[in-house]
């Protein structure tokens, strides 16, 4: 939940810094649609498709369409951002708070 709740509070800021007219709720809403739309297969990263699912999501909310495409791209790299920098987290030593357990055979 609170995975969640960062990802809400970053794209919100996304969307604020870009100054268009959502509210937190529509925030929710478009981040949550982009992020399915980018769940079909047929683009690298979900480019295309993301973008198309926000042009038609913002427009109802009379978004220009080179904003669309500008918070397209912030929610990209957003996401590419997060995942390199929890990839580099969990290799470098001692980033990974993980803990491997391993289980040995009782020798009977």
């Amino acid at each position: 939940a609170a995975a969640s709740g960062c990802a809400w509070l970053a794209n919100h800021l996304l969307v604020r810094s870009l100054g268009l007219p959502l509210g937190p709720l529509e925030t929710a809403g478009i981040s949550a649609a982009a992020g399915l739309a980018t769940l079909i297969p047929v683009s690298v990263l979900g480019v295309g498709t993301r973008d198309a699912a926000l042009l038609v999501l913002l427009a109802r909310y009379g978004v220009a369409p080179s904003d669309a495409v500008a918070l397209s791209t912030l929610f990209l790299l957003l996401n590419v951002w997060t995942g390199l920098a929890c990839g580099i987290a969990a290799i470098v030593p001692g980033g990974s708070t993980t803990t491997t357990v391993s289980i040995k055979e009782n020798p009977e």
